[in-house]
């Protein structure tokens, strides 16, 4: 799996992970609430972010 077209393919806006690590150390480094929120803010109600290698969709918005 391609981590970097994996969101963009699904028009799925998110930060860009690093190979293997995805996003994992933006977690670690800011806390998982507070990256949370950091990237909400940035990208939407609904973002892809990956924990490792694998996937994950974040969304506030009960509609999607």
């Amino acid at each position: 799996m391609k981590l970097r077209k994996y969101f963009k393919n699904k028009n799925v806006p998110g930060p860009e992970p690093l190979p293997i690590f995805g996003n994992l150390f933006g977690m670690i480094y800011k806390g998982v609430y507070k990256y949370d929120i950091d990237i909400m803010k940035k990208y939407g109600k609904t973002e892809g972010f990956f924990e490792c290698s694998t996937p994950l969709i974040l969304t506030s918005d009960i509609n999607f």
